[in-house]
């Protein structure tokens, strides 16, 4: 009877110190870049904003859960079929969320394939250089992703991942790359 118990208990413990190896916090930059879609009946082209930054820091309580926050800024001239010439357009996201997967633990390395969601909080500025004048604008809104992340026993890591988000009748596409540390 001893014996299984202490078996037990060192089963128990190897496992609690697997789940642990993984956890701890995490931060990186990339790149993102933005697509918005207009899925009205306007028929709006796709607006398609070129490469941004982003920063973002995550803590993993464990091989399966962890939380997000990120900072992503874009900008980029695109075109409006009313103006005759392309208008500036800069956004700025702060999004935080709860990334759900597995960390298959590999020699040297984990990959973790997850799902993610949460919320996203957006500001927009356009410059239209025109008599419209400027359009400030901002929202907020759920969003969905997924991703896969590949990190090194020693703590660096990758990131790629897509996040889509809908408001006001417009789809809001995030595919970013980002590298890290986790410690």
């Amino acid at each position: 009877m001893k014996k299984t118990i202490l078996a037990s208990t060192l089963l128990a413990l190897s496992f609690g110190a697997a789940a642990s190896e993984y956890n701890g916090h995490r931060i990186g930059a990339g790149i993102s870049n933005l697509t918005l879609s207009d899925n009205s009946s306007f028929n709006v082209p796709d607006w398609k904003l070129g490469n941004g930054i982003k920063l973002e820091y995550g803590y993993d309580f464990n091989e399966i859960v962890g939380i997000n926050v990120s900072y992503t800024n874009h900008s980029d001239d695109v075109s409006v079929p009313d103006i005759e010439h392309s208008v500036n357009y800069k956004s700025s996201s702060l999004k935080v969320d709860a990334d759900i997967g597995y960390a298959f633990q590999l020699d040297g390395f984990a990959i973790k394939p997850y799902g993610a969601i949460g919320l996203t909080s957006t500001s927009e500025d356009l410059d239209t250089n025109s008599s419209w004048g400027n359009v400030y604008g901002g929202y907020s809104n759920l969003h969905v992703g997924m991703g896969v992340r590949a990190q090194l026993d020693m703590g660096m890591y990758a990131d790629f991942r897509y996040d889509l988000g809908t408001y006001d009748d417009i789809d809001t596409d995030y595919l970013s790359f980002t590298v890290g540390y986790r410690f």
